[in-house]
């Protein structure tokens, strides 16, 4: 595949809710808070020479390893904010 990195997010936190906590909880006492913690991603977005890869690379939390198509690049912009909670100013382009 011939792709091309165009822009990136070298590090990207995305918080994460573990499963509910609840075995050996005693009955009636007021459930326990879902356990959160942090992720940490680099969002990567290709040019292909038909459309763009917006690509996902995490430590530790192979379930958000992926990549999706997009026809522009504004619709892999999007995806990332939808997916991950990106903004627009977070884009660094590759090579600046």
């Amino acid at each position: 595949m011939n792709e091309r990195p165009l822009f990136e997010i070298a590090e990207h936190a995305l918080a994460l809710d573990g499963p509910d906590q609840q075995d050996g909880h005693p009955v009636g006492a007021a459930p326990r808070p879902p356990h959160r913690h942090t992720a940490r991603l680099r969002l990567v977005i290709h040019a292909l020479p038909e459309g763009f890869l917006l690509v996902s690379q995490s430590s530790g939390h192979p379930h958000l390893d992926g990549d999706t198509w997009h026809p522009t690049l504004e619709e892999a912009f999007a995806q990332a904010a939808q997916q991950f909670g990106t903004s627009a100013d977070q884009w660094k382009r590759v090579g600046d």
